[in-house]
């Protein structure tokens, strides 16, 4: 991390300095979130960051803070965002399993849609990122998708459900990475077919002690 990078890391949001932001902010984020998730936090510097963007370094500090505001600012919007469908197909399904399996499914679809940006920014950056409060970042996104998966288990499989909830972010994690390796959108599914069956075992194994 240079100093630059680091500069205000204090102050992680960066907002409320009373300086007008003269720019796009939502395309701004679309681009940052771009940069992040093709190369990683580590690998974008503020250099890199103002330049593509087209935005001043001062510019950038006055609305985020550091680069790691920005990251902040990005991450969340990515969750809220690109990380929905968790939620959505969870919400949307009939039963636990056939939301265990929907999930599975739908990650492996988003996860390589894109050719040119793959895999899950979040759970990419939990293990990729060497920058302590980045990686905290993506961590604590990390760990609040598997309490959310653990609620809905819990539902119907509540003895199973922090197991299922574990297995199922690692299931995830291997999709994400097999995403970013170039595995094809078939591979993945394939992939994710089979981890749904042993998600769907463990619930039933659980439900019969």
């Amino acid at each position: 991390m240079t100093k630059q990078d680091n500069k205000d890391s204090s102050n992680a949001t960066g907002k409320g300095r009373g300086r007008p932001r003269k720019f796009d902010q939502e395309k701004l984020l679309d681009g940052a979130q771009q940069l992040f998730h093709s190369q990683g936090y580590d690998n974008v510097g503020i250099a890199q960051l103002t330049a593509d963007l087209g935005i001043k370094p001062p510019s950038l500090y006055a609305a985020y803070g550091s680069k790691l505001g920005l990251f902040t600012e990005v991450v969340s919007r990515y969750s809220a965002r690109e990380g929905q469908f968790i939620g959505q197909a969870a919400e949307s399904s009939a039963s636990v399993k056939q939301g265990l399996r929907d999930i599975l499914a739908a990650a492996a679809d988003i996860y390589s849609r894109n050719e040119t940006i793959t895999g899950c920014m979040v759970l990419e950056g939990a293990h990729r990122t060497h920058e302590e409060g980045a990686r905290a970042i993506c961590l604590a996104k990390r760990a609040a998708t598997e309490e959310y998966i653990a609620e809905f288990v819990a539902r119907e499989y509540p003895a199973q459900s922090r197991d299922v909830a574990s297995m199922t972010m690692i299931a995830l994690a291997g999709l994400s990475a097999g995403a970013r390796t170039g595995l094809s959108a078939k591979a993945l599914q394939k992939f994710a077919n089979l981890s749904a069956d042993g998600l769907i075992a463990l619930c039933d194994n659980g439900s019969k002690k």
